[in-house]
């Protein structure tokens, strides 16, 4: 039994891991969910709002029961051993394992040289940093299990087998040469996520992103080594594209393809020869303060205008069968509440070629925080 945990937007981890694996997981909880009889496979470790992936390893009465359970096979392993354990729940009241309590067991019973790793803070679960680099997955010498509770008050167990690349991640978030905070930029994790909900490097022979910005989707593209191009209006973004693919290049030892990025109007080019098209295209304008409706409504005007001679330029010059996965904006209109144009730009699709496909059972789903002023809608378009 594999148990997927999810993302802080757990309704996008469960449609990735359905795009991944083919099949529907099981929801277990608000972050977590399993998959009975499927092993681990390769592609599975590309998912981007995955945390980590466990592996059951047993059922407890009691935490401290947890000594037990993994004493004896422990035993083995010389020398001192770093267990990390982790605290998988909605309950806030639920108090934290006496992770003490579970060493002198190891120590007094097992004769185990044990060293805890515990959750930074208040925090009642191990960041992949604390798992990576204290080695405690793909080491012998190391483990977390993440303790799970259950309707009976049994607790059930399982051992992490897979975290998220954070290195990489948090070198293409910061430290690539050129990024662009005025204008805000994608998240790579949800670039990640994006070309997997399009079908990941299984199923993508070639994508396009029309809207590149500085370049995140493709540095994604060479991170999960799928061939890839893009474009965009601004000659000196398209510069800074250039310099972060091969900045990639070098980070990835030369091993990934080199995507080719061009300076091209989006609205007036050849979409054809592409298996995909995966882009988030203009947002609006920066906001430091939630719009008027009015101001709302003009600018929602603009991008309604853009985006629907996006969609007929595609209808109109893309290959048949060719699927589309777009961000569109959404804008806060109350706390925790957003809206836009996403509705429209669907039925507009529909009518001119582009059939609409299901991202987990729904024609859009939002990517959003809650102090968020613009958020995103995900949707997922094939061209007829």
């Amino acid at each position: 039994m594999l148990y997927f945990h999810l993302g802080h937007k757990p309704l996008i981890s469960l449609a990735e891991i359905e795009k991944i694996t083919g099949h529907v997981p099981h929801r277990e909880s608000k972050f977590l969910a399993s998959m009975s009889d499927t092993p681990l496979r390769e592609n599975m470790k590309e998912m981007g709002s995955i945390t980590k992936i466990s592996e059951y390893a047993g059922t407890i009465d009691a935490p401290a029961s947890l000594a037990k359970l993994i004493g004896p096979g422990l035993q083995e392993v010389e020398g001192k051993i770093k267990i990390g354990i982790s605290l998988i729940t909605d309950d806030k009241d639920l108090r934290f394992p006496d992770t003490l309590k579970i060493k002198r067991i190891l120590s007094k019973d097992y004769g185990l040289s044990i060293r805890m790793i515990d959750p930074i803070g208040k925090n009642r679960e191990l960041n992949s940093a604390q798992i990576g680099k204290n080695k405690l997955i793909n080491n012998p010498k190391g483990r977390e299990f993440n303790l799970i509770r259950q309707e009976d008050n049994s607790w059930r167990v399982t051992q992490t087998k897979w975290i998220q690349d954070y290195q990489m991640l948090s070198k293409i978030d910061y430290e690539r040469p050129c990024a662009d905070g005025k204008n805000g930029m994608l998240p790579p994790k949800l670039a990640q996520t994006m070309i997997n909900l399009s079908g990941g490097s299984k199923h993508i022979t070639r994508f396009y992103d029309p809207f590149c910005g500085n370049g995140t989707l493709l540095l994604m593209g060479q991170y999960l080594n799928i061939e890839c191009a893009g474009s965009d209006i601004n000659p000196d973004i398209v510069k800074e594209a250039e310099t972060n693919i091969q900045w990639m290049i070098e980070q990835m030892d030369g091993d990934t393809k080199q995507p080719q990025v061009s300076t091209e109007d989006a609205l007036d080019r050849s979409y054809a020869g592409y298996s995909h098209i995966i882009s988030e295209g203009y947002l609006g304008k920066p906001k430091k303060s939630l719009p008027t409706q009015e101001e709302r409504m003009q600018e929602e005007r603009e991008i309604h205008k853009l985006y629907t001679s996006f969609i007929k330029q595609v209808a109109q010059t893309a290959d048949k069968g060719c699927k589309i996965l777009l961000c569109v904006p959404c804008f806060q209109v109350k706390p925790g509440r957003f809206a836009g144009i996403t509705k429209d730009i669907l039925k507009y699709a529909n009518a001119n070629g582009l059939s609409s496909m299901s991202i987990s059972g729904q024609t859009s789903i939002t990517y959003a925080r809650t102090n968020q002023i613009v958020g995103r809608d995900i949707i997922f378009l094939k061209r007829s």
